[in-house]
């Protein structure tokens, strides 16, 4: 198994270029080539449904099969859907981290996972983040990720032949998709419904246009999970991952 930092992230050059949806798999299959590996299991989670999609229409003799980890394909109507979801004044983030969450990297990894609600691993944070020789959280290092939002484009579902697997996490309650929901004032709440509506329509959608466009698709919903459901629940993600690929050996 192995991992690939895509451009602008983490150790990987950071060229002003090259963030668009077709660049960015070919970054892969490059990637691909220089380890001679002529067919892969390709997973991606959350926007590399972008580049899962973009591979499988563009380079399908690559592809043995997908995984998407609450991925979708995002284009136009994602944007869309971005720019109508009215602002939830009062979700506001937790409060800032203090010098005691930055003093070492173990107070930095619990400030994260109380922020994010996930813990990752140590290897994985020490990639995107600089500390000092005694050990103090010193910053993050800057990421391209609103040069690669800009760069989404529409796939082709229909052409994405792979057996693809889909692992979803729907969050089917204003809720769960606004934790502090509770606390919100009546025109806060009426705005987060009004925000999740707007998102669960979009969600819906793009559930279904998996299912119906993509040649062999495979759709598990994981219920209560998390959205970084690989780290939340790595256990079932690795047993619905194998079951699937032991149906399709390719």
């Amino acid at each position: 198994m192995l991992g690939i930092t895509r451009r602008g992230f983490g150790g990987s050059s950071r060229p002003e270029g090259g963030y668009d949806s077709q660049t960015r798999a070919a970054d892969i299959v490059a990637v691909l080539d220089s380890l001679r590996i002529p067919r892969a299991v390709l997973v991606g989670h959350s926007l590399a449904g972008d580049e899962l999609t973009r591979i499988a229409a563009t380079y399908p003799q690559r592809v043995r099969a997908l995984v998407y980890l609450d991925a979708y394909e995002y284009g136009d109507e994602f944007r869309r859907m971005q720019e109508e979801m009215p602002e939830v004044p009062q979700d506001a983030p937790p409060a800032p981290m203090t010098a005691a969450d930055s003093a070492s990297l173990q107070s930095f990894i619990a400030y994260r996972e109380r922020l994010l609600g996930v813990t990752y691993p140590i290897g994985e944070v020490l990639i995107h983040a600089r500390f000092a020789p005694d050990g103090r959280f010193t910053g993050m290092l800057p990421r391209k990720e609103r040069e690669v939002r800009a760069g989404l484009a529409p796939a082709d579902l229909s052409r994405v032949a792979a057996p693809a697997l889909a692992i979803y996490v729907p969050i089917e309650s204003v809720e769960q998709f606004f934790e502090r929901y509770s606390s919100f004032d009546a025109q806060n709440q009426a705005a987060a419904r009004h925000a999740f509506a707007i998102w669960s329509g979009w969600n819906s959608n793009a559930r279904t246009r998996f299912r119906t466009l993509a040649q062999r698709p495979t759709v598990v919903l994981l219920r209560g999970a998390h959205h970084f459901v690989f780290l939340t629940h790595p256990e079932l993600v690795e047993r619905e991952i194998r079951a699937f690929l032991s149906r399709n050996p390719g």
